[in-house]
């Protein structure tokens, strides 16, 4: 009989970011509001008057690319302003960019958990929550895929887990140094009494091309990217992390979240947006008001949607909480682990 593995994490995949973003279309949608969200307030700031400046902690090409692109061009539309995405390979040099800038609203910086788990970590220096201010909130990422190579000898998380332990330390699984999978893995291998090899592959890119390679034997990747390599017969799926562990009926019906496999293994992964830490609250609230409708549109929900994400936004204050309780669960999860730097 599997063992259950008790195993709740507020842990998002370090993920890449998009590349740029223009103020071409999208239509309104008149749908209610999204999420749990008060009404948005009105803006009682100039804001913008001047292009947006949204700055990308890694390279373009993966899941977290494809979601910011599925609202910036609307997002420019309804401000009437230009939205430029910036791409940095690395998220200390991203963050430390947006913290640095001037607190003016023009210069932001999105991006998941791993700002925090490469805080907790020592990998940034950068606090998210005292060096930043937060915007907002925005869409749940969706579920993501654990991914092996085409020929792996194990077609199921049940049987990685077997493979594992038949295989000590010569399992290798993709991480980014500080990032939320070696969270998700070193609790895996203390569940589960398994000893994994953990390889740097730090965004999307880096893990299809190493994984359907054959240079690293699991990590995990987008549920978009994850069918499209399988169905390019370059990679399989032994697994699904998801939040509720349901599985949906677009997937293939060969994939299992990890609940469904007899694991109690959670996934929650949300994308923040953040100012630098100086900026007026006023100006947050503009910011933080903009992106209601954005979140409200359509073809934003539809775009989002083909990426496995879901459109959704909160008001400062909800967004403030939701990040603390993430924040507050991370930190807690490194000094179980023994991997935090932090008080």
């Amino acid at each position: 009989m599997k063992k259950l593995i008790a195993l709740t994490l507020a842990l998002s995949m370090a993920a890449t970011l998009c590349a740029c973003g223009t103020d071409q279309s999208g239509q309104g949608g008149d749908t209610p509001p999204v999420g749990s969200g008060q009404a948005a307030q009105e803006a009682t700031v100039d804001w913008p008057n001047t292009t947006v400046n949204v700055i990308c902690p890694s390279a373009a090409g993966g899941g977290t690319d494809n979601t910011i692109r599925a609202f910036t061009d609307t997002w420019a539309q309804q401000l009437g302003q230009s939205v430029v995405v910036t791409n940095y390979e690395a998220t200390p040099v991203a963050m430390t960019a947006c913290a640095d800038a001037d607190p003016d609203g023009y210069t932001l910086v999105c991006h998941q958990n791993t700002a925090i788990c490469q805080y907790v970590t020592g990998v940034l220096d950068v606090n998210p929550s005292e060096d930043l201010a937060l915007v907002a909130a925005l869409q749940y990422m969706g579920e993501n895929a654990l991914i092996v190579p085409a020929d792996a000898p194990f077609n199921n998380f049940d049987e990685f887990i077997a493979y594992a332990k038949e295989h000590p330390g010569e399992v290798s699984v993709a991480i980014a140094t500080g990032g939320p999978a070696q969270f998700l893995w070193g609790q895996v291998m203390n569940e589960c009494g398994v000893e994994l090899n953990m390889v740097v592959a730090a965004n999307t890119t880096d893990k299809l091309t190493n994984i359907s390679g054959g240079f690293i034997d699991c990590g995990q990747v987008d549920v978009a990217n994850a069918k499209s390599y399988e169905e390019a017969g370059k990679v399989k799926v032994i697994g699904v992390l998801s939040s509720t562990g349901e599985n949906l009926p677009e997937w293939p019906e060969h994939w299992n979240t990890l609940q469904a496999q007899g694991y109690d293994i959670g996934w929650d992964m949300r994308l923040y947006m953040w100012a630098p830490a100086d900026t007026p609250v006023e100006v947050l609230e503009a910011i933080n008001s903009s992106l209601k409708s954005v979140m409200e549109d359509e073809t934003v929900k539809e775009n989002l949607q083909m990426q496995g994400a879901r459109a959704e936004w909160y008001d400062l204050k909800e967004s403030q909480e939701i990040f603390q309780k993430e924040y507050d669960s991370i930190l807690a999860t490194g000094k179980a682990l023994g991997i935090s730097v932090v008080e």
